[in-house]
């Protein structure tokens, strides 16, 4: 198993006194193994970071607990940019101080809408070049669901991080525009793994199909066959 383990040195204080955490990929041949019996890899604080894993295998819990330790791991910056697949993009938006930066940035004299009054789809656009002037960190959690609007605001916010943290099913999953940013990047891949059990009735109910025809009663095995290629079908609902 493999589990994150957030390592507080107190013997090293930043200049703004909060202590240094070292983030450590824990692995382990068993729960509650003893420590010599376990493998400890460093997260590399410089280098951006790609958590996959199969569902519930903890990948959305990393990236949270990383993101509430950021100003331990690398410091004092501005409030990050959390992109999440299932949230709407107005939560995207909602960014702790993006409107006293927007505000800052505006050449005195000329006129310009307030933050509060700019469409949604503005506020996404301007995403990107808070991310670019303020050099903070970029998560993006389910990055394999993005699609349409939301997989190009966030390749546009992949290109202007300069460190980002991401979670994804699979590598190979990912929107094929974001992809080649990812690879570029070569970040430091992580792997979990999942406790939760898989479907297995499509290869049971073939196994039945097979033992019907065997036995000579093909009429019973054809219309097994039939109700699971018509439950296997293109407007069949599937599970993510």
């Amino acid at each position: 198993m493999r589990f994150l383990k957030l390592r507080t040195d107190h013997n090293r204080m930043r200049k703004d006194g909060t202590r240094y955490v070292t983030p450590l990929i824990v692995d382990s041949p068993r729960r509650f193994a003893p420590s010599r019996d376990r493998k400890e890899t460093s997260l590399r604080r410089k280098k951006c970071q790609l958590i996959t894993g199969a569902h519930d295998s903890g990948k959305s819990r990393w990236l949270t607990r990383l993101k509430d330790q950021r100003h331990e791991i690398w410091g004092k910056k501005p409030q990050p940019v959390l992109l999440e697949a299932l949230m709407p993009l107005s939560c995207w938006v909602e960014v702790k101080g993006i409107d006293n930066w927007y505000q800052a940035r505006q050449e005195e004299g000329e006129s310009h809408l307030p933050w509060g009054k700019l469409n949604l789809q503005l506020k996404a656009d301007l995403l990107a070049d808070y991310l670019l002037e303020t050099q903070c960190l970029l998560f993006i959690d389910d990055a394999h669901k993005l699609t349409g609007r939301k997989a190009q605001i966030a390749r546009k916010c992949l290109m202007s991080a300069k460190l980002w943290l991401m979670t994804c099913s699979e590598e190979g999953r990912l929107p094929p525009s974001i992809r080649p940013i990812v690879e570029r990047r070569e970040p430091q891949r992580i792997n979990l793994e999942s406790d939760v059990s898989y479907d297995t009735t499509k290869a049971l109910v073939w196994l039945m199909v097979a033992l019907c025809v065997v036995a000579g009663a093909w009429e019973a095995g054809a219309v097994i066959g039939g109700l699971q290629m018509l439950g296997s079908g293109r407007r069949s609902t599937r599970a993510d």
